[in-house]
């Protein structure tokens, strides 16, 4: 709870800071963010590396690793699905094709525009940021209360980079490993559901 509310005091703080206009001009956060996220991803990979068990894991989870992926995917496109049936001005299809971005917002959010959907686009961005930002401010709380495959579900798609190091952090080396196998099955697999309910519904 106390590395959860520290993280979320670290985020208003970057917020309150930008909305005052403290920090110069030509400071870029993008390109800041991208340096810091590449480090966090080095270090992981440092700490998995001297893991001597990560091949051990693979051949021991086999097939059962991409449970988490297909349950992750049923998960969300189901969950999208049924918050379509309350939400009247959202169809059917877009709450699948919201769904289908499980947490890989740039792509989501680009593909579903450039099928002419500009709003829905613009919703998806939204919605998988959020997931993503829930995942990195909440992962202590996440673990505690659901388990500790709850923050890799959480973080879909940016369970292999962005949220990565904080699901280290609150696990251990072996769920870090199964996090990047579903980083990375689920990063494949945007593309292709958004194509399939874009082109076929």
């Amino acid at each position: 709870m106390l590395q959860s509310i520290k993280l979320l005091l670290v985020f208003v703080a970057g917020i309150t800071i930008a909305w005052l206009n403290i920090i110069p001009f030509s400071f870029n956060p993008d390109l800041i963010s991208e340096y810091l996220l590449y480090i966090l991803v080095f270090g992981v990979g440092v700490v998995l590396a001297k893991s001597e068990g990560i091949f051990t894991i693979l051949k021991r989870y086999h097939i059962k690793l991409f449970l988490i992926p297909l349950m992750v995917i049923v998960g969300s496109l189901g969950s999208s699905a049924l918050l379509a049936l309350v939400i009247k001005d959202v169809s059917f299809k877009h709450g699948l094709g919201l769904g289908a971005g499980l947490g890989y917002y740039s792509l989501s959010s680009l593909m579903i525009s450039k099928y002419g959907f500009k709003e829905i686009g613009a919703m998806a961005l939204l919605i998988n940021m959020i997931r993503e930002i829930i995942t990195l401010l909440f992962a202590p709380l996440l673990v505690r209360f659901f388990g500790r495959f709850a923050p890799i579900a959480s973080g879909g798609a940016t369970s292999m980079d962005t949220t990565l190091p904080v699901i280290l952090k609150y696990t251990d080396e072996d769920n870090a490993i199964i996090s990047m196998f579903n980083g990375v099955v689920l990063s494949m697999m945007v593309p292709l559901l958004i194509t399939i309910i874009y082109e076929l519904f």
